[in-house]
């Protein structure tokens, strides 16, 4: 089952005539570090459809850090340009449904990745 949004992005872009500038810059470094977790901790984190995706038992979480450097609009000098740091957390899930037979047209929903 997929759900498609009531618009295009396309029509909406030709409606109010939105032109998204090309974006430069440099990934200076990016760190992604992934580890294991017990799923009764990681299930106590998420919220409700949400459950951990387990790999041979346990849930997978990480941690990614990046530092973007020189991020212009395409066709400005680097000076112009902004520096960046960011970090960002993640678990891995599926999503557990739990709508009802006639929202799901008689089909059965129990996992969908």
């Amino acid at each position: 089952m997929k759900i498609r949004p009531s618009f295009e992005v396309e029509s909406w872009n030709k409606i109010f005539q939105i032109k998204i500038p090309k974006i430069k810059g440099i990934i200076d470094r990016r760190i992604l570090i992934n580890y294991q977790v017990d799923r009764e901790v990681l299930g106590n984190f998420l919220p409700k459809p949400f459950k951990p995706k387990l790999v041979n038992g346990k849930g997978i979480a990480g941690i990614c850090l990046i530092r973007l450097k020189e991020i212009r609009p395409k066709g400005l000098p680097k000076f112009m340009g902004i520096s960046s740091e960011n970090g960002a957390h993640r678990i891995a899930v599926g999503i557990y449904s739990t709508l009802t037979i006639s929202e799901t047209h008689g089909k059965d929903l129990d996992f969908v990745e």
